[in-house]
């Protein structure tokens, strides 16, 4: 049973490859065929369309092979998803809701749904929808949805929104080839679907904020920060004092001025949903523009999706259109706010003549506007998990991370910020489809019992919730599970919740029943066993096939990654780190062996740093005025975008090798040869000290040493002196076993034994 992770565009792909064609590190290759890691396992689901089924009758206990596979798959499955597994999401997308007068109706993830509606009119009661017959519950639910949708009425829409303020995108490049031809238009019926606070320096505050985060950092500081600076300062009252006088109507005709010069259009906006594009003060007309990913409206429009899934989009879309308009907004009071007279943007047109950076808002956490205000109007910043980069691939999840979180790192942050420190978690909601129906639900929005909805998050209780611990260094790579909450104790009370709650407890059940008894003892053992680590896993694939390609720079990145799985500079905690005879939940010596025969198959890298920079990308886009657009007076003009996506770089420095069991040095003069010194060393610290080590791992790496250093003495006897040293191995001898739960230890002058854990405690 082959397994690796990764795929080969060689080969097929099963459905569930097929459906959600993620990223190589979320598949792997099995019987010569690409797999996602995204179908359930044990019990097995075959139809990633309708997945959400019951499994019918118990399996045997998997054999240990088998028992790998589907762990390693589920363990992509948490971790692409931040905690969830896909039986988990199965059960929150099982249902919506439009109206309380018609109640549930299937998300289209049930098998049945694909089959024809059997009740008779009576039975459906008066406020059923009463359509022609015959149809599948999926067309009889889809018109529930149209019914019980929200209203368009384009003639209610804030100005700033509407179809004169869009432009086509009519100019394609060749890296966009895959669109070309199109003319992306919202005169397409198909495609219709922060203001008062002081924008100012930071180095003006120094006396309350101190060190800036870095040069012209500018924040936005709303009401009650200012009062609070205010007492800290001995001020009183406070000057900003007077912003609170503005009324709700003055709010709203100042949001309507300073977005009356923002544009839209659709683009290509890899990998992200939007991105909004600001224009300086030498811009005439526009403070900015908004670009919609062309990838994620064509997916909206012509995507093979269930009702449930078209929901989910939509409800992004909305929410990806709100981040952005943040964005715009702080572009506008910089451009706008001098021409208004705000006495609250101080903004020096002298020391920013065109642009400013991003503001700290309130001088805190992170400088990103757009997801600042998702926590504030949702409670956190949306994701549709497992393919955030990918656009055009239906989700399995709606996930809520509340800003800020470790692992998003892409901007400045405040330096000592809370949320970047160790002991602090990033905590993510799970959210049932019944919420995402109820956002594009009329009576929802008419419900007067339900007030002040962007306040409230939108009503949305943060009932299923994982938390997930900051490691030392780095940002998460371990998401733990989702955790329920009691639905009686949220401040909303909410019917959905806890049928959620209910329908979510008893898959759990269901899945405990057929999985027992061997799931729990084998499934620990093998999480902190060598295969257990997603991570690692996935750098012994992408080695093999760097190798195959004769990468020497990435290939040294990957063996050296692997070796400083334990400290070997340190040769006092190098043996600390090592199984003992009795277990131990650590595997650093397995990875750390794999590392030094990479690095010993490899070049030596002798002296100068080996680098590489590629990937750097010119573009630019040519934007025209839509009908509506040219019919308000845009029609002069034409809007040209251009930029770069930046190169990605990487560097390795010259080869040290370390002996931390013997000299407890550098080794001098090296050669690849002494790599094997360092690896027989630690199997003899290992077998004197009789630890425990899982048995098939041992055997695979002493194959591959075995087989490398002989070609290695070879290549010496080819290419005398040090001539050796810049060869390549014929190939990369290493090969993964499958799992395997027996251990062994050393006695009598050979490693025996069968221990199991869970079995022969």
């Amino acid at each position: 049973m082959s397994f690796r992770l990764g795929l080969s565009k060689d080969l097929p792909s099963s459905p569930w490859a097929t459906r959600f064609p993620v990223e190589a590190h979320y598949q792997y290759v099995q019987n010569n065929k690409n797999h996602s890691v995204f179908a359930p396992e044990q019990p097995r689901v075959d139809d990633p369309k309708y997945y959400d089924q019951e499994p019918l009758v118990n399996r045997a206990t998997p054999s240990y092979a088998e028992m790998g596979r589907i762990f390693i798959a589920e363990a992509a499955q948490v971790y692409g998803m931040v905690g969830l597994s896909t039986w988990q999401a199965a059960t929150l997308n099982r249902r919506l809701c439009f109206s309380r007068d018609i109640g549930y109706i299937s998300g289209g993830h049930r098998p049945a749904d694909r089959g024809l509606v059997n009740l008779p009119f009576a039975a459906r009661g008066n406020n059923m929808p009463r359509f022609g017959e015959p149809q599948t519950y999926e067309e009889y639910n889809f018109e529930v949805y149209e019914r019980g949708r929200i209203k368009v009425d384009e003639t209610k829409w804030l100005p700033f929104i509407r179809k004169d303020r869009w432009f086509d995108w009519i100019d394609v490049e060749p890296e966009f080839e895959r669109e070309a031809g199109m003319t992306w238009s919202v005169d397409d019926p198909k495609l219709q679907t922060i203001l008062y606070g002081r924008l100012d320096y930071w180095d003006k505050n120094l006396d309350i904020l101190g060190p800036e985060p870095h040069d012209d950092a500018t924040i936005l500081v709303n009401l009650a920060t200012e009062q609070k600076w205010a007492r800290q300062r001995g001020v009183d009252p406070c000057p900003w004092d007077w912003i609170s006088t503005f009324t709700s109507t003055q709010w709203r005709e100042r949001l309507t001025a300073l977005l009356s010069k923002v544009a839209w259009s659709m683009t290509v906006t890899a990998p992200a949903e939007a991105s909004t594009f600001q224009f300086g003060h030498t811009a005439a007309r526009h403070t900015s523009m908004v670009c919609v990913s062309t990838m994620r409206v064509k997916d909206l429009i012509d995507g093979d999706r269930t009702l449930r899934e078209l929901c989910t989009m939509q409800v992004d879309m909305a929410m990806t259109l709100v981040h952005e308009l943040m964005h715009a907004l702080g572009g506008a009071r910089f451009k706008l706010d001098e021409g208004f007279g705000y006495a609250g943007t101080l903004i020096d047109r002298k020391r920013s003549p065109d642009y400013i950076l991003e503001p700290f808002v309130n001088a805190e956490d992170i400088a990103e506007l757009g997801h600042v205000m998702d926590q504030a109007f949702f409670g956190g910043v949306k994701s549709t998990w497992p393919t955030p980069g990918r656009k055009d691939t239906p989700s399995l999840a709606f996930i809520f991370t509340e800003f800020p979180y470790i692992n998003y790192a892409r901007v400045p942050s405040v330096p000592g910020s809370a949320f970047a420190q160790p002991g602090a978690a990033a905590i993510s909601h799970f959210t049932p489809s019944t919420w995402i129906s109820k956002m594009l639900s009329e009576s929802f929005w008419q419900d007067k019992s339900r007030p002040n909805k962007s306040a409230h998050n939108f009503y949305r209780n943060q009932v299923f919730v994982s938390r997930s611990p900051n490691p030392p260094v780095g940002p998460i790579i371990k998401w733990e599970r989702p955790v329920v909450q009691d639905p009686r104790s949220m401040p909303f009370n909410d019917p959905d919740d806890e049928v959620a709650v209910n329908e979510w407890q008893a898959r759990e059940m269901t899945l405990l029943n057929f999985r027992n008894p061997w799931w729990a003892p084998y499934h620990y053992d093998w999480f902190w066993s060598p295969w257990g680590d997603l991570e690692i896993r996935r750098r012994i694939d992408l080695f093999a096939e760097k190798f195959a390609r004769k990468d020497t720079l990435m290939c040294t990145v990957l063996g050296n990654y692997l070796v400083r799985c334990l400290p070997w500079q340190d040769p006092i905690a190098f043996p600390q780190n090592l199984p003992t005879a009795k277990p131990v939940n650590f595997s650093g010596w397995a990875w750390h062996s794999i590392g030094l025969l990479m690095l010993a198959s490899l070049p030596l890298q002798r002296s100068a740093e080996l680098s590489r920079t590629e990937g750097q990308v010119q573009w630019s886009r040519e934007l025209a005025p839509s009908k509506a657009a040219s019919a308000a007076r845009h029609d002069e003009e034409t809007i040209t975008l251009s930029g770069q996506f930046p190169p990605a770089s990487c560097s390795v420095a010259a080869t040290q090798i370390y002996d931390p069991l013997g000299t407890g040095l550098e080794v001098e003069d090296i050669t690849q040869l002494d790599y094997f010194i360092v690896f027989d060393r630690l199997q003899q610290h290992l077998a004197r000290t009789q630890a425990l080590v899982h048995t098939s791992f041992l055997s695979a790496l002493l194959t591959a040493r075995e087989k490398l250093q002989a070609e290695r003495v070879a290549l010496t006897k080819s290419y005398p002196g040090k001539g050796h040293t810049a060869r390549w191995a014929s190939r990369w001898h290493f090969e993964m076993p499958d799992y395997d739960p027996r251990l062994c230890a050393f006695a009598n002058g050979q490693w025996t034994g069968a221990y199991i854990p869970g079995r022969n405690l």
